[in-house]
């Protein structure tokens, strides 16, 4: 009996971690980055995803130093935790993301170069404090965004100032703000929150006795 043709979509289990190559380009075949697949590739600079990459695992390019980049299709709809943590050459992050995007804890985690994310879509199912422990300094929140997580931005310390548009309903406890002192969670003193009055945004302030300049 004929053996039956392999499934036409691939999971990437491991890059070399000692390849010399700076860029690498992720064949159209694969759906699914494993978990750790890039973890330590010490050159690796640049990935270009396929527009039909569904899964980035756990740890995926935890560890990747000079990555500078990572620009996420909307076709992904699973980020795992960690994914890009200690990657510490990472200046953007930019996610497509739709409502069926699920992301886990921490996948910026002490990337301390980090200066623009953009805000994806997310499922309500995400785990807060995705983007906690971060060198964020700038983010950029599209207007199809109705609600940012709890703890979402939690103890991002360079985060001086978000703008936060009229789309967003629902900003979820200690999201924007908050940073972790000796032993407990404080309030940033410099942080602003900028948006329009009566807005989610100057609530979330309020409530939370925040800077808040209306635009």
């Amino acid at each position: 009996q004929d053996l039956q043709p392999l499934p036409a979509q691939l999971f990437l289990v491991r890059y070399p971690v000692c390849k010399s190559a700076t860029k690498y380009t992720i064949p159209a075949s694969v759906k699914s980055i494993g978990t750790g697949a890039f973890m330590g590739a010490q050159n690796l600079k640049k990935v270009v995803y396929n527009k039909s990459i569904k899964k980035i695992g756990e740890w995926a390019f935890d560890s990747c130093p000079k990555l500078r980049a990572a620009i996420i299709p909307k076709s992904v709809t699973y980020i795992g935790s960690e994914a890009f943590e200690e990657c510490t050459e990472l200046s953007k992050l930019r996610i497509s993301g739709s409502s069926k995007l699920f992301i886990g804890y921490h996948i910026v985690y002490k990337c301390k170069s980090l200066k623009e994310l953009t805000m994806p879509l997310m499922s309500e199912k995400s785990i807060p404090e995705e983007f906690a422990g971060s060198g964020i300094k700038s983010i950029i929140i599209t207007k199809n965004i109705k609600s940012i997580p709890d703890g979402c931005f939690l103890d991002c310390k360079k985060l001086s100032s978000v703008t936060v548009p009229c789309s967003v309903e629902k900003i979820g406890k200690q999201a924007f703000g908050y940073i972790w002192g000796d032993y407990v969670i404080e309030k940033d003193k410099n942080f602003e929150l900028k948006g329009k009055k009566g807005s989610a945004a100057e609530k979330y302030a309020k409530a939370n006795k925040l800077k808040f300049k209306a635009i």
